[in-house]
C-alpha cells in the first residue's frame, strides 16, 4: 500500500496546531489566574489596611478621650499627653488618682510634671523630647499609709478584683473563673489577717487597705450581683446599664454584694475598719433606697399590697417576687386585731434584710 505523504503531513500539522492552541489557552488561563491571585492579594491588603486604620482610629479616639478627662481633672495638657503615651492602663490609673485627689481636696496636678533636658549631655536617644516625671511617693501618701507588711497583698487583691470586673458573669465560664479568683483573694485576705494578729492589732486603729483596693473589691462584688438581674456596672463613672424598671433589683444587688463581702472577710478572719465602714455605707444606702421605692409603690396603688393574715412563714418567700410590698396585721396581747399593719418590702436576701420594714399604720 502506498504511503500518502501529504495526508500524513496534514495530520501532523493539525496536531501541531492543536498543541499550539492548547499552549495559548494555557497561557491565557495562567495569566488570568495570576491576575485573579493578584487581585485577591490586593483586596486582602486593602481590607487589612482599612481594618488597621479603623483600629488606629479607635485607639486614637480612646487616647483623646482619656487625655480630655485628665485635663478636665486639672492635669496640664502636656503632662496628660505624657501619661497617655504609657497606654490606656497608665491613663486610667492617673484618672483614678486625680479623681481621688479631687474628692480629698488635693491638687494632684503637681504629681505629674514634664522634665526637659537642658544640656546637650543630658539628651539621649530616649530623652530628646519632654519626659514625664511622676511623684509616686506623693500619690501613695494621698491614699494613706499602709502596713508595709501587706503592701504586696494589697496590690495583688486590687489586681485580682480588676480581673473579676472584666469577666462576663452571665456565662457559666465567667462565673467559674470569678469563683476561682475569689479563692485566691480569700487566701490573701487570710494572710493579711495573720499578719494583723501577729502584730496584735484589731484592725480598727490602722488601715490594711487603700481606697482603691476597697473600691475595687466592692465594685467587683456589686458587678457580680448586678449580673444576676442582667445589669452591668461601668466602673469608671459608676453608671449602671440595663437599669430601666429595676429600681428595687439594683438596690437588692447592693445588699447581696454586702453579704458576699462580709462572708469573704469573715472567712479570712480579717477586720479592716475602712472596708467595714464602706460595706455598712453601701448597705445603709441600699436599704434607704428600697424603703423609698416601697413607700412609693404604696402611694401609687395600695391595692397591690399583699396581706398575710397569719403572719410570715418560711413558705411565704415562695409566693413573692423581689420588690413585693406586703402587710401583716398587728394583734394585741389577747390575740385580737388592732386595725393596724406592719408594711414591708421583700428583697429575697434570706438574712436580716429579707423583709425591709416600711412603716406601721392603718
Amino acid at each position: 500500500m502506498a504511503f500518502n505523504f501529504m495526508a500524513a503531513l496534514g495530520g501532523a500539522a493539525a496536531r501541531g496546531s492543536k498543541i499550539i492552541q492548547a499552549k495559548r489557552e494555557q497561557k491565557v488561563s495562567d495569566e488570568k489566574t495570576a491576575q485573579q491571585r493578584q487581585w485577591i492579594v490586593e483586596s486582602e491588603q486593602r481590607q487589612y489596611a482599612t481594618a488597621k486604620k479603623e483600629r488606629r482610629d479607635i485607639k486614637s479616639e480612646r487616647a483623646e478621650e482619656l487625655i480630655s478627662t485628665m485635663v478636665a481633672l486639672g492635669l496640664p495638657l502636656e503632662a496628660a499627653k505624657g501619661v497617655a503615651k504609657g497606654g490606656v492602663g497608665a491613663a486610667e490609673d492617673a484618672i483614678t488618682n486625680l479623681k481621688t485627689a479631687r474628692t480629698n481636696g488635693i491638687d494632684a496636678s503637681s504629681f505629674y510634671t514634664m522634665n526637659t533636658p537642658v544640656t546637650a549631655g543630658e539628651i539621649t536617644e530616649v530623652s530628646k523630647g519632654p519626659s514625664l516625671v511622676i511623684d509616686s511617693p506623693a500619690i501613695k501618701n494621698m491614699y494613706g499609709n499602709l502596713n508595709s507588711n501587706v503592701n504586696n497583698h494589697n496590690e495583688m487583691l486590687l489586681k485580682l478584683s480588676n480581673k473579676q470586673l472584666q469577666l462576663d458573669l452571665q456565662t457559666p465560664q465567667g462565673i467559674a473563673e470569678y469563683d476561682k479568683i475569689e479563692i485566691k483573694k480569700t487566701q490573701y485576705l487570710k494572710d493579711i489577717g495573720s499578719i494583723a494578729n501577729a502584730k496584735d492589732t484589731s484592725g480598727t486603729e490602722g488601715r490594711l487597705f487603700g481606697e482603691s483596693t476597697v473600691r475595687a473589691n466592692i465594685d467587683a462584688a456589686r458587678s457580680r450581683a448586678l449580673s444576676t438581674y442582667e445589669m452591668t456596672l461601668n466602673i469608671e463613672d459608676q453608671v449602671i446599664t440595663g437599669l430601666q424598671g429595676k429600681g428595687v433589683e439594683v438596690n437588692v444587688a447592693d445588699l447581696q454584694a454586702t453579704q458576699f463581702l462580709r462572708s469573704s472577710l469573715k472567712d479570712s478572719k480579717l477586720k479592716d475598719a475602712f472596708m467595714n465602714s464602706s460595706i455598712v455605707a453601701l448597705e445603709t444606702q441600699a436599704i434607704a433606697n428600697i424603703k423609698n421605692l416601697g413607700l412609693q409603690k404604696i402611694r401609687d396603688d395600695i391595692s397591690l399590697v399583699k396581706e398575710f393574715p397569719d403572719g410570715l412563714t418560711s413558705e411565704t418567700d415562695r409566693t413573692l417576687d423581689i420588690g413585693a410590698v406586703i402587710r401583716v396585721p398587728i394583734k394585741d396581747s389577747s390575740g385580737s386585731l388592732t386595725g393596724t399593719y406592719t408594711y414591708s418590702i421583700y428583697t429575697g436576701t434570706k438574712d436580716k434584710n429579707n423583709y425591709v420594714p416600711l412603716y406601721t399604720g392603718a
